[in-house]
């Protein structure tokens, strides 16, 4: 009798055995998704600073988007436009296609910049594995501006589409509105939108626009306008062009 207990035993310790290594590798019912390396930037939340057409432009290492193969999840770490001193006025928007396979990520920056604002679009390539992808590829910015807070918004400065001299996998686009606002006091927004040309289709796969939250602007101490009690309503990523 004890004997029998004994290879009972030894059976039930084997078999706890096989359930640990058959989870561990990602088979069997108790199987759970399990995260592979990180890919992209370091050092994680990381802070660099970057001379730009707009004056130094801080960017973090940030977690842009987490996608799934073959039962890992993956972490896309990168560079993106950070204001410090008023982070609450970016956006970031993460998304992709299978045909032709990429994935795209867009940043919108609104700072005060000189004190008339400037505004930054960043558009970031990806493979579908989360490899950077290179190609033809290009980013627009550009300021609206809306007088009331319930008049409308209206395009104050265009950057146009800002292409990269050669294939790559990031380009920025920019706007500076130097002391004063181009378009007078108003709340201000900025619209980013990126695009890159698809060898494959024999066209721009453009994404955006995408907004910053809104920021009042005025004229220099002496001259400013009372800020509006209505405030602008908030825009949703868009869908692409």
């Amino acid at each position: 009798m004890l004997g029998k207990l004994r290879r009972l035993r030894r059976s039930l310790l084997g078999l706890l055995a096989l359930l640990m290594v058959l989870t561990a590798v990602q088979v069997g019912p108790l199987a759970l998704p399990a995260f592979a390396p990180d890919l992209g930037c370091t050092p994680h939340w990381g802070l660099r600073t970057i001379s730009t057409p707009i004056g130094e432009v801080v960017e973090r290492c940030e977690p842009v988007e987490q996608f799934s193969d073959l039962g890992r999840v993956y972490t896309i770490w990168d560079w993106v436009p950070y204001n410090a001193q008023g982070e609450e006025n970016r956006t970031l928007w993460a998304g992709g296609a299978t045909s032709p396979p990429y994935r795209m990520v867009l940043a919108d920056l609104l700072a005060r910049g000189q004190g008339g604002g400037a505004s930054m679009a960043k558009v970031i390539l990806y493979n579908r594995d989360g490899s950077h992808l290179s190609r033809t590829i290009a980013a627009r910015s550009l300021i609206q501006y809306e007088p009331t807070g319930s008049s409308g918004w209206y395009t104050c400065t265009d950057s146009g589409w800002k292409q990269a001299s050669t294939s790559t996998y990031a380009m920025r686009a920019y706007v500076q509105q130097y002391k004063e606002p181009n378009c007078g006091p108003a709340y201000y927004r900025a619209l980013a939108a990126g695009r890159f040309w698809s060898v494959s289709l024999n066209k721009w796969i453009t994404r955006g626009w995408i907004s910053s939250p809104s920021m009042w602007i005025t004229l220099p101490v002496g001259t400013t306008p009372t800020e509006p009690v209505s405030q602008p309503t908030t825009l949703t990523p868009d869908t692409p062009d």
